[in-house]
């Protein structure tokens, strides 16, 4: 009995021993399995915490792009608000322009009607002038007076006539002299 029961013993202790390396095996694949899932878990988290992090980033992107996109349409319609005013104000310019511009042709027109005017004024004075003289050198005797108010009458001429080829001519700043020295030559051979 004594062998049996040392047998027994000793079977029971070998059972015990299995039975505690079993459940130290059930122990170490039950931490292993919680080591995996917590690894899983954390793995998990980390996609969730990545995938978070992706939205976040893809909303901070879209919020960006969207305060860009903002800006850029409010700089566009303050331009365009500009570039109106502008076109505004040059139009509004440009018919100043042309009101002043109609003011002083209608100015020039007038002040070329007076030139002529006083042109056909001068022209007709010299020609009063001229037959005075002529009309007085008819009553004088005298050869020298004659000669002087012949003189006289010569040199109002030569005025009349350059007076005549400024008015014909288009620019008062030249003549042409040759023409003048002919039709000078030719009244005083007259």
């Amino acid at each position: 009995m004594t062998n049996l029961t040392s047998t027994f013993i000793e079977k029971l202790k070998n059972s015990t021993n299995e039975l505690i390396s079993i459940q130290k095996d059930i122990e170490i694949k039950i931490i292993e399995k919680r080591e995996i899932e917590n690894a899983e878990r954390e793995n998990t988290l980390k996609q969730l915490q990545l995938e978070e992090a992706r939205q976040s980033s893809s909303q901070a992107y879209l919020l960006m792009g969207i305060i860009v996109l903002s800006v850029v349409i409010i700089f566009l319609v303050a331009n365009n608000r500009s570039t109106k005013k502008r076109e505004a104000q040059l139009s509004r310019k440009n018919q100043q322009i042309s009101s002043q511009k109609y003011q002083i042709e209608q100015s020039l027109k007038e002040k070329d009607v007076l030139i002529k005017e006083i042109h056909h004024r001068v022209k007709n004075n010299l020609q009063i002038i001229i037959s005075l003289f002529n009309l007085q050198s008819h009553y004088i005797n005298d050869a020298k007076a004659f000669e002087a108010l012949k003189e006289g009458q010569d040199r109002i001429k030569s005025m009349a006539l350059i007076h005549e080829r400024f008015y014909q001519n288009e620019g008062l700043s030249k003549i042409d002299f040759d023409d003048y020295i002919r039709r000078l030559v030719e009244n005083l051979l007259m």
